[in-house]
């Protein structure tokens, strides 16, 4: 693959906590551990403080998890190197949550030593603040929730009356990454230094003072790539008063009886049906002509009837009778242009009515001549010959960056989100990108586009991102390809992909 560099622009220039901890998985899965990035954000705010303050008495008060590892890794590069150093670790060190905190304590502690600060001796912080100039706030970052405890609001009001220099690692201790509100307390930073990007709620925040960005090493594949993180992103809690309704409803427009092998276009309606059950939507219907109702037989799947034997104007007050916030449609649909036309006008009324609309197939040729119903709702799917009838582009006789920006491109200008199908497919939606790596050739048989459909709409129901919701489902529909390939090498359906999804999807299940 050619280098990914220049792309850089078309990642998020701000960060929520959530996206925070979606590029850490996947700085995780390309072999970039905490401990890693503990170093490296030590070793360049280190780096700071010497050029900045080089006769000056820094003290580094730390908490316990990412930010404390952060503050424990600069100070140890600062050994020997201001005029004075001295270490405050926040709670007892039983309690470590973060394994890189707890490597960066353990190979401080025997060289330079670090008082442990608990609500009984906060007297001692204060004599170390007082005899101080620069404080470094380690202690709480993106990570922070809840009230914050007794001894940390004590630490911090000290921290204010001193009149001190006070540098933050990330955010300020006290104040909500993604809202910049603060705490029952929370740091006046004279600057605050984030970590790799500056975060959502510090844009307009007085408490942060000047922001600065420091460089931790992260290649841009770790947002330009589709991971894990991905997946975390997209994945929505599920309360344990959910119904079927709660969790996603989808519609699947089946294939016209007018098609030969009805039998088998039917089946690529169960597939995409299938597959958003599969994938977490709790109420999933398909609309089937009346002679190819039969041929879904399939218990856990509910069936309408068009009013024809294939899809018509009079389906329209139909579709919106279906309790459904996502639809699917194109799969199996005839491509003529009175189709083309019932189409458009589908797709115009979900996105009025702010449902998420995932176009593939015969839906794709459709949005060649009527490309004014394409919008932020709408997920186009296309393969590349696909997208060679939509476009009159070839994007197989390009570099793949090329393709990248013809994708970037339509995106934009359609405001849709576009999954441009391929070994290396491109999701964008015009102002983000991202490239979904397939390991194998696993997918490339009839049905599995319709699975992935499915998976991109359980996503769409519950998550209100298109772009973020397709990423996902292109990222787990992969994962299921590479699963399959060492199982089954060539030699899988899209049956088989449906029936892997739950050994993918639930390790994510975990994390909400």
């Amino acid at each position: 693959m050619e280098s990914l560099k220049e792309f850089s622009t078309y990642t998020k220039r701000y960060i929520t906590k959530k996206d925070t901890y979606a590029i850490m998985a996947n700085a995780k899965a390309l072999g970039i551990d905490d401990k890693l990035i503990a170093e490296n954000a030590g070793t360049a705010i280190a780096d700071i403080i010497k050029l900045k303050f080089k006769r000056s008495r820094i003290l580094f008060i730390c908490g316990n998890g990412s930010k404390g590892a952060m503050g424990l890794a600069a100070a140890r590069h600062c050994l020997g190197y201001p005029s004075a150093l001295s270490i405050a670790f926040m709670n007892s060190v039983a309690v470590v949550s973060n394994e890189a905190a707890d490597l960066n304590y353990k190979l401080l502690k025997d060289i330079e030593g670090a008082e442990i600060i608990d609500s009984t001796n906060i007297g001692v912080l204060r004599s170390m603040i007082r005899k101080s100039d620069v404080i470094v706030d380690a202690i709480l970052g993106a990570g922070m929730h809840g009230r914050l405890t007794q001894e940390i609001a004590a630490a911090i009001k000290e921290i204010n009356s001193s009149n001190k220099i006070v540098i933050s690692i990330d955010v300020p201790t006290g104040i909500d990454a993604d809202t910049g509100l603060p705490n029952t307390a929370h740091i006046d930073a004279d600057t605050t230094l984030c970590v790799y990007k500056v975060k959502k709620g510090l844009q307009k925040c007085p408490p942060a003072g000047n922001i600065g960005v420091i460089d931790i090493g992260f290649p841009p594949t770790v947002e330009l790539l589709s991971g894990p993180g991905d997946v975390i992103l997209a994945t929505e809690p599920r309360s344990i008063d959910a119904n079927k309704y709660t969790h996603g409803t989808a519609l699947v427009i089946g294939a016209g009886s007018d098609f030969k092998g009805a039998s088998v276009l039917a089946s690529f309606s169960a597939n995409s049906a299938l597959s958003a059950l599969r994938g977490g939507s709790g109420y999933v219907t398909i609309l089937l002509p009346r002679e190819s109702e039969v041929l879904v037989n399939r218990p856990d799947l509910i069936v309408k009837p068009m009013k024809r034997d294939r899809l018509s104007k009079e389906d329209l007050d139909t579709i919106k009778s279906i309790r459904h916030n996502t639809l699917i449609i194109g799969s199996g649909l005839p491509k003529d242009v009175r189709m083309y036309q019932i189409i458009a006008e589908v797709i115009k009324r979900e996105s009025q009515r702010g449902n998420t609309v995932v176009a593939d197939a015969t839906a794709v040729k459709a949005m060649n001549y009527y490309k004014g119903a394409l919008g932020p709702r709408v997920i186009l799917t296309p393969h590349e010959g696909e997208f060679k009838d939509l476009t009159g582009v070839d994007v197989r006789k390009m570099s793949f960056r090329q393709r990248i920006y013809e994708a970037i491109d339509f995106a934009r200008n359609h405001r849709c989100t576009l999954v441009l199908k391929g070994h290396d497919t491109i999701i964008t939606n015009g102002e983000l990108l991202k490239i979904n790596r397939a390991e194998t050739p696993a997918l490339s048989t009839m049905g599995t586009g319709d699975v992935l459909c499915g998976l991109i709409a359980s996503y769409a129901g519950v998550h209100d991102n298109p772009f973020e919701s397709a990423v996902a489902a292109v990222h787990v529909h992969s994962m299921i390809g590479d699963t399959l390939y060492r199982d089954k090498g060539l030699h899988a359906t899209a049956e088989d992909v449906i029936e892997r999804i739950p050994d993918i999807m639930k390790k994510y299940d975990l994390l909400i």
